[in-house]
């Protein structure tokens, strides 16, 4: 059937590459920047089933989050040949040089020609432009006490104190469970002002999206705040 579409994510895009490859006519990338390193898997099967496809379309609203290397790989995929190749890419846009060990970035140069490059195959839409009926954004910061400092305090104690003892050979994820943990502590010890902030804002408006990362908070929050359905 010509007429098939198939939506698949780009973390098992690597096992359908062979059924792909040639059978496609159209491929749209989605969060296109996710593709941006050219070494990772999911870049090296969207370039190889791109490469047989008629037309190739990439969405993203982050191009390039870091660095102007950040494009190159969307925009090979999106035309191929619009730059002769990464190393001359990185040479004109990228500020590549050699340091003594090895060639690596330095400083961003030709931006102004980069940008006019890349407008002969991007479209920019600005979302004020294209969602006018959603009002401006407002941030409002709301001050927020510990219920049970002394809690707070005993595991920032623990963990100023395991930092100390450890020094050099704590290692990167120990370190990020224990700073997790204390995030926890912090963000149960706010739960009630934040139920309470909560119903304050829902008997003036009739729904809101509260975004957790934690799940204990989740549960937390549910149960608390059923009687609103």
């Amino acid at each position: 059937d010509s007429n098939q579409i198939f939506i698949i994510n780009y973390d098992i895009i690597e096992s359908w590459v062979d059924r792909f490859h040639k059978n496609i006519s159209t491929i749209v990338l989605d969060e296109a920047h996710l593709i941006k390193n050219p070494s990772s898997k999911r870049a090296k099967a969207c370039k190889k089933i791109a490469g047989a496809c008629n037309r190739v379309i990439a969405l993203t609203g982050t191009p390039i989050p870091n660095r102007p290397e950040d494009i190159y790989t969307v925009a090979e995929l999106v035309q191929y040949g619009l730059f002769q190749n990464r190393f001359e890419f990185r040479k004109r846009y990228c500020g590549l040089h050699h340091n003594g060990f090895g060639f690596v970035n330095g400083d961003p140069a030709n931006i102004d020609e980069l940008f006019e490059k890349l407008q002969t195959i991007m479209l920019r839409r600005l979302k004020k432009d294209v969602l006018t009926e959603l009002p401006d954004k407002r941030r409002i910061v709301v001050p927020m006490t510990l219920e049970n400092r002394d809690d707070y305090n005993e595991v920032e104690s623990n963990l100023i104190k395991w930092l100390s003892d450890n020094g050099k050979n704590i290692k990167r994820v120990n370190a990020l469970t224990k700073i997790e943990c204390l995030k926890q502590v912090c963000v149960e010890n706010k739960i009630n002002f934040c139920v309470e902030w909560i119903e304050d804002y829902l008997e003036q408006n009739e729904a809101i999206v509260i975004f957790c990362v934690h799940k204990k908070v989740v549960l937390a929050l549910r149960e608390k705040l059923k009687k609103h359905g």
